[in-house]
């Protein structure tokens, strides 16, 4: 099992017209919100991958790219 992930921060309530807010300041280490990565992000990992087979030798070409995506080669070539 996981060790458990304790988080520790400091709420300071201060009165205001007949009510109590929290004024939550920034924790230091909290974790990022949690939610759907942008569409042009995921596309630009996916192209900096594809760049990195090119390099690499992994793939001879965008054409071979192309065929292992199951897109046209026009497609792939497309800037």
């Amino acid at each position: 099992m996981s060790d458990p992930t304790t988080i520790e921060c400091s709420v300071q309530f201060t009165r205001q017209a007949r009510s109590r807010r929290a004024n939550a300041k920034p924790c230091e280490g909290t974790l990022p919100p949690v939610g759907r990565i942008p569409r042009v992000t995921r596309l630009l990992a996916l192209a900096h991958r594809f760049d990195g087979y090119l390099r690499d030798g992994v793939v001879k070409s965008q054409s071979e790219l192309a065929t292992l995506g199951h897109v046209s080669a026009a497609r792939s070539a497309r800037s």
